[in-house]
């Protein structure tokens, strides 16, 4: 097993109205306790909360030079719950175990940190962006995980096998700044910087979300949405950036110089009009045959179907609000080619609710749910395929026998 010892001081920042330090501290002693866990027992559903887990809202890499990428961290202190006193000062402070690595093994750890963020109390600023830099050599496709200090481990993956991967690219403001929440690409102007990919065209293409849904878990042998791209915008690279610009509208878009060479830049981002057709297109996992039909048909509104099964105005709206925040879930934690919604782990996600349990590996992701007084426990197993673009696709290993669980638990939301 190789890992980078060293011991780094990045820094010490005088900001007003807040403190803040970084400490990055590398022990082999210490990784390799943490990832016996880390690849053995980790629950992945532990950090889907963002209120409860206390990692970072946003994370996103970039290419340094060909052996390290900087990683971006946007952290909201607000969730953090660790204080520190100094005299009368007050601090917050936020500490990570930080790895990269290439397989869920022990001896396929790249490198490893510990990192310590401190913030003067109370402060005014919502989140900060933090930069870890980390080994990840070009040429291969690896996983960064980031555990918050007595919490389970964040799982990212980190694209580098190509000239145009994901981490080969970053975008910013105009004044240079990392653009971490993609929302903001439709609302202020941003550059997309490369350093790998020369004075090219860069062609920036968005899936087509056409009405097409999986199937559900019990039919055994669906045919996959064809996944089709199209082209929405074409900018130029000069001195390895392009001219400012603004997505046309929310959905998910690819970055490359070369659309017949596997790699790209992979933006996920949800407005609310494509929110609400989402939602709408969701709503065919809890309804019956002639009510999608009716929605498709335009003769009936979705507010009109949650009236319908809610029995009161007070009832459809709390019914209507659930759904549409695990939609919205399910877009920020499961999308690939298509929203998380419309994916085979959106799909089980909406009607079964929360796992209890998901433990991932690098070809196989398992969600185990508790037994309930009318189901036995249920398993779901989806295997990772990497796409020619670098997205995992999670396929779901379907079996006849689950279509009782699943009639139960639509009937259960229709309730």
């Amino acid at each position: 097993m190789f890992l980078h010892l060293s011991l780094n001081f990045l820094g010490i920042f005088n900001r007003k109205p807040f403190f803040r330090g970084i400490v990055l501290l590398l022990t082999g002693v210490m990784a390799t306790a943490c990832n016996q866990m880390l690849f053995v027992t980790n629950n992945r559903v532990e950090t889907w909360n963002y209120k409860k887990w206390h990692g970072p809202r946003q994370v996103i890499f970039s290419a340094i030079n060909a052996d390290s990428v900087c990683v971006f961290l946007e952290i909201d202190p607000a969730v953090i719950p660790v204080e520190r006193n100094f005299g009368e000062e007050s601090y917050k402070v936020v500490r990570y175990s930080v790895g990269v690595f290439s397989d869920f093994r022990n001896d396929s750890i790249i490198d490893s940190s510990r990192v310590e963020f401190l913030y003067s109390m109370p402060q005014e600023a919502k989140s900060f962006i933090e930069k870890v830099h980390m080994k990840a050599p070009a040429g291969k496709d690896y996983f960064l995980w980031i555990k918050p200090q007595r919490q389970e481990a964040g799982i990212y993956s980190v694209q580098r096998s190509t000239f145009q991967s994901d981490a080969e690219w970053l975008l910013t403001s105009q004044k240079g700044d990392a653009v971490l929440n993609p929302e903001n690409l439709l609302v202020n102007p941003f550059v997309i910087r490369s350093n790998s990919v020369g004075n090219k065209s860069v062609f920036i293409r968005r899936f087509q979300m056409g009405n097409c849904l999986p199937q559900p878990p019990f039919v055994t042998y669906p045919a996959r949405c064809p996944a089709i791209l199209n082209t929405v915008g074409i900018l130029s690279i000069n001195e390895n950036q392009t001219a400012p610009m603004i997505l046309p509208g929310g959905g998910i878009y690819l970055l490359q110089t070369d659309t017949s060479q596997p790699g790209a830049k992979i933006l996920n981002v949800f407005d609310e009009k494509t929110l609400q057709w989402v939602v709408r297109y969701a709503l065919r996992y809890i309804t019956t045959a002639e009510e999608w039909t009716a929605l498709e048909e335009g003769r009936m509104e979705p507010w009109d179907f949650w009236e319908s099964i809610a029995g009161s105005t007070q009832r459809a709206l709390q019914l209507s609000s659930v759904f549409r925040r695990a939609v919205e879930e399910s877009c920020r934690l499961f999308s690939e080619d298509f929203p998380g919604a419309l994916t085979d782990r959106g799909m089980v996600y909406l009607v079964f609710g929360t796992p209890a349990s998901v433990v991932t590996s690098k070809t196989i992701e398992t969600w185990t749910y508790a037994p309930t007084d009318n189901t036995p426990p249920l398993v779901f197993d989806f295997d990772i395929h990497v796409t020619r673009h670098g997205i995992l696709q999670y396929q779901l290993r379907r079996k006849p026998e689950w279509r009782q669980p699943w009639m139960q638990a639509v009937e259960r939301y229709r309730r």
